[in-house]
């Protein structure tokens, strides 16, 4: 049975996106891991075959962590597919406690994605490393008045109650997941590439130049972003999806002609589109 690490604990949005998953073969081994890093590590060592981590929100833009990792640290990981969940939050506490609420505790993206409730509620913000996390917390504390936001699957899974629903900024976000293990999904016709960029030197147009050899060759851009060296401050890199396979000739030929101009490319992976058929 392929075992699959994901951020935890039980009842995560990761978790639920783990369900999702079509590009795996036969029933899934879930194995939940407190941080993106152990999702990476347990795919990299070899631990579990493959990892989910959240990549972007349809709200705070790209994870920087997550983003970070893929960048600089990982070595043998490959993209392998894309998962996209819609997420909806809600505040949530112990039964039984009646007390006017202290403090609020959920993931930073949580928190980021509910803003306008947390303050209006008016109390401190405890950040944890997932809203499961935090459903935990709130379940095992002995302290009154501490409220989870989070989905409600993972306030169901540590039986806590709601406060109120629906809490987001923003109804109807969605967040995209990728699915990571050491090879890349052959093409199918409807794919994405995601690859890292790094200029030869900083100068005007250097990142035009990039562009203009990938929609030359008619390849769409879905995602740019820029991430820090850190070398020195002001050099940064650039991560990409482009629509296409990296085996297709487009991107192929792409990345030989940046490569030939001095470019440096870091290709992170090939998948199916979210969406396309299976």
């Amino acid at each position: 049975m392929p075992r699959v690490a994901y951020l935890g604990p039980e009842g995560t949005f990761a978790h639920q996106a783990v369900g999702l998953v079509r590009g795996i073969p036969g029933p899934i081994d879930a194995v939940p891991r407190r941080t993106v890093v152990s999702v990476v590590e347990a795919v990299e060592d070899g631990d579990c075959g493959f990892g989910l981590v959240p990549f972007e929100s349809s709200v705070e833009g790209q994870v920087n962590l997550t983003v970070d990792v893929l960048v600089h640290d990982a070595e043998r990981i490959q993209v392998c597919e894309e998962v996209v969940l819609a997420v909806t939050f809600g505040a949530y506490r112990r039964p039984g406690d009646e007390a006017a609420p202290t403090s609020v505790a959920s993931h930073p993206v949580g928190l980021a994605q509910c803003r306008r409730y947390v303050h209006d509620l008016g109390v401190a913000a405890r950040e944890t490393s997932s809203t499961a996390e935090a459903c935990r917390l709130v379940a095992e504390s002995d302290e009154a008045g501490v409220v989870a936001i989070a989905s409600p699957t993972a306030a169901a899974r540590w039986g806590l109650v709601a406060m109120v629903d629906g809490v987001e900024d923003f109804p109807g976000a969605e967040t995209r997941f990728v699915v990571v293990g050491t090879d890349a999904a052959p093409p199918t016709g409807a794919d994405r590439t995601m690859f890292v960029l790094v200029p030869p030197h900083d100068r005007a147009g250097v990142l035009l130049r990039a562009l203009e050899q990938l929609s030359g060759r008619g390849l769409n851009l879905s995602s740019i972003a820029s991430r820090p060296l850190r070398v020195r401050l002001g050099e940064y890199c650039f991560l990409l999806v482009v629509d296409g396979h990296v085996a297709d000739e487009s991107v192929a030929g792409a990345f030989d002609a940046l490569r030939d101009e001095g470019y440096s490319i870091k290709v992170l992976g090939a998948y199916p589109r979210w969406g396309s058929a299976p």
